[in-house]
């Protein structure tokens, strides 16, 4: 419980801070957030994902099956998410692609990582990281590409104001945006390095680490600046759909996949683990990106957040129960 409380609480502290910042100093107004998020987007987290990804690559040990429950129950909670979001919620499509991603895309690396390292070791962290790897490799790309393509269907329908250039051509344009969004690249980077056996010169190695450390404080600071001139979304069906589908059904999810395809022991805990955890920061940038959800997407996450030590608790004595995790 400790190691939870240590890894949760100076989340909060830091979108206090933001909170604050956003409604007493001028430098953080609207536009000073906005900044803040372009450093998170295209400078810290390539950082992250680069030097974390490599390292992983190198050092091998991966369970290729891990993905199987991991990406099969990611991708049943964002379908259904999206879904309620589309016939329960009235959301546009944007909107509920930005929900569906609220409800599968975990807070990995400043959650997950130490929590995993703390309760499962090395071994569970190469588990971890390849899952990390395939979020922002695939999920976060396909999300890119439907909010994209959703964002010119609401223009059509009207829900939005603004032109549109024909379904096509926004699925070209998506396309060619996933390869010159930052972290694709360097997560693609990463695993090429990783892969080819290079490992990074330590000067270099140093510097991306220092950028890399930016990614979470300044993503959730800028949360908090958010909330001070947005406010918190008053939509409690749409949050709740978002916090249950990522607290709950997400672990739940995985946990009975990985057990129907027989996942060892260590790999389906930390598969179960990692979705259990409350809906990470890139949600927030995803949907700051393209003006979709974003009070949705900040409001989940402070809500997710704030509950995660009880049903991340909760998880751990699940797989406790089940001989998952030592005793």
């Amino acid at each position: 419980m400790a190691d939870i409380l240590s890894a949760i609480i100076p989340l909060f502290a830091v979108v206090f801070l933001g909170f604050v910042a956003g409604k007493r100093l001028a430098v953080f107004d609207a536009v000073g957030a906005q900044k803040l998020n372009a450093l998170v987007f295209y400078f810290a987290i390539p950082a992250l994902a680069f030097r974390t990804v490599s390292g992983a690559a190198l050092a091998g040990g991966f369970e290729p099956q891990v993905l199987i429950a991991y990406v099969g129950g990611e991708a049943a909670v964002f379908a259904l998410a999206a879904l309620l979001g589309w016939l329960a919620w009235r959301r546009s499509m944007a909107g509920c692609v930005v929900m569906g991603l609220g409800a599968s895309f975990s807070n990995g690396f400043y959650m997950a990582l130490p929590i995993t390292f703390s309760l499962l070791g090395e071994a569970g962290v190469v588990q971890l990281l390849l899952i990390l790897a395939f979020d922002t490799m695939v999920l976060l790309p396909f999300a890119m590409v439907l909010l994209d393509i959703a964002k010119a269907r609401d223009i059509e329908s009207g829900r939005r104001d603004g032109r549109t250039r024909g379904s096509a051509a926004v699925l070209r344009g998506a396309f060619a945006a996933v390869f010159r969004n930052p972290v694709v690249l360097a997560t693609l980077a990463g695993l090429g390095i990783g892969f080819g056996g290079v490992a990074l010169p330590e000067l270099a190695d140093k510097t991306l680490g220092l950028i890399g450390q930016a990614a979470l404080p300044c993503a959730l600071f800028a949360i908090g600046c958010d909330l001070a001139h947005r406010g918190v979304e008053n939509e409690p069906g749409a949050v709740s759909t978002v916090v249950i589908g990522k607290l709950l059904l997400h672990p739940l999810a995985v946990l009975g996949i990985g057990l129907w395809i027989g996942l060892p022991p260590l790999t389906l805990a930390v598969a179960t683990l990692t979705a259990a955890m409350p809906v990470g920061a890139t949600v927030y940038i995803a949907a700051n990106q393209y003006n979709a959800a974003v009070g949705i997407a900040t409001t989940t996450i402070l809500v997710a957040t704030s509950i995660a030590v009880v049903s991340i608790s909760a998880v751990l004595y699940g797989l406790q129960s089940l001989g998952l995790l030592p005793q």
